[in-house]
Formats: C-alpha cells, sequence, structure tokens
C-alpha cells in the first residue's frame, strides 16, 4: 500500500515478504524508485521478511540516486541487526530504524 505524507512517499508493508512475494514486492519497490525524493517503508505491521525480500530492499536503494534515502522503519530490532551484520545497509541509501520495545 502507497501513501503520500509530508511531500515524501511511503509504502507499508503487511503481513509476509517470502520466496512466493519477493518478487511482487520487488516489483512495488521498483515502482517506488519512480517517485520522487526519499522513500518510507513503513513494516510496522511485518509479520516475516526472508533473505531475498531483504536483498530487495537493498537492491532498491542501492539504484536510488545519491542524495535519495530508502528509509525502512519500524523494523524488529533483531531484524536491524542482522541487515548490519549482512552488510545491506553499507549502502548510504539504506536507512534502517527498529521498532520500539515497549518497556
Amino acid at each position: 500500500m502507497s501513501s503520500f505524507r509530508g511531500g515524501g512517499c511511503s509504502l507499508r508493508v503487511v503481513g509476509k515478504v517470502g520466496h512466493r512475494t519477493t518478487d511482487a514486492f520487488a516489483d512495488v519497490l521498483e515502482t517506488a524508485l519512480a517517485w520522487p525524493g526519499d522513500i518510507q517503508v513503513d513494516m510496522q505491521a511485518l509479520e516475516f521478511i526472508d533473505l531475498s525480500g531483504v536483498r530487495a530492499l537493498a537492491r532498491a536503494a542501492a539504484r536510488l540516486e545519491d542524495d535519495r534515502r530508502l528509509h525502512v522503519v519500524e523494523l524488529a530490532p533483531l531484524l536491524c541487526q542482522v541487515i548490519s551484520m549482512v552488510g545491506f545497509d553499507e549502502p548510504s541509501a539504506l536507512v534502517v530504524t527498529a521498532q520500539e520495545v515497549p518497556a
């Protein structure tokens, strides 16, 4: 689902991104690359994402121009750590922000 907030573009991922849905996810990201400015991908309603889905995010970010960013927000903290350990956040275009864990 896409929306435009505060002049920026946003996608909201709901459910699971796995081997059966990664191609569709990559297609949506491809469409979002044509939008102006930074892109926000809200992962608050994400239930599961496999490595192919994370790779799709990294590939989309790598295709952005130098002045644009792909902001992945509300991602599970453990997934943020995995992305960092694997180095998918090495391109500065991919910015990952973890969900706040309730105290």
